[in-house]
């Protein structure tokens, strides 16, 4: 228990300030600053930020702390090096979701794909359907990916006979 906190703790500190970071961004803008664009970003990552950082760093954070020895030392097992490896691969898919999401809308909705297309990162001049897909797929990978780290935690927390017993 102690490594889901003290990694959870860790990640939300790293959430925080890459927060303040993304609503600098949203704020300051070509146009000058845009508060509702602020406001979108900090409430968005106001709600998803739990399901970040501070999830991935509390799954890291109690593996790593499970192998550690009577000595304090840390034992390179396989269990860590695979939490690492699940963790980065969560990241990955939730920092790409936006590209990904862009992809499936543009092989739902049209025939030809330009390679410009993914490179801008956008649908050029999208439909309202297809705002309301990439919505969708976007926000739905996000939770998909958020219910698969708290499926992770929650094994984490069931694997251990100790965690079980208490409130």
């Amino acid at each position: 228990r102690a490594g889901l906190v003290l990694g959870a703790s860790v990640g939300f500190g790293f959430a925080a300030f890459e927060s303040a970071g993304h609503a600098f961004n949203a704020a300051v803008g070509m146009r000058g600053i845009d508060l509702r664009s602020l406001l979108e970003t900090e409430v968005l990552r106001g709600l998803l930020a739990p399901f970040g950082h501070g999830l991935w760093t509390a799954i890291s954070g109690a593996v790593l702390l499970a192998f550690r020895r009577p000595n304090g030392r840390y034992r390179f097992a396989a269990p860590v090096v695979l939490t690492c490896l699940g963790v980065s691969l969560l990241h990955a898919l939730w920092d790409s979701m936006h590209g990904m999401a862009v992809w499936i809308v543009a092989r739902l909705t049209t025939t030809d794909l330009p390679l410009s297309l993914f490179a801008e990162g956008h649908l050029p001049q999208p439909t309202d359907t297809q705002k309301h897909l990439f919505t969708l797929f976007s926000v739905g990978g996000l939770v998909l990916i958020s219910l698969a780290g708290i499926a992770w935690v929650r094994s984490l927390a069931r694997s251990d006979p100790s965690w079980r017993n208490t409130p």
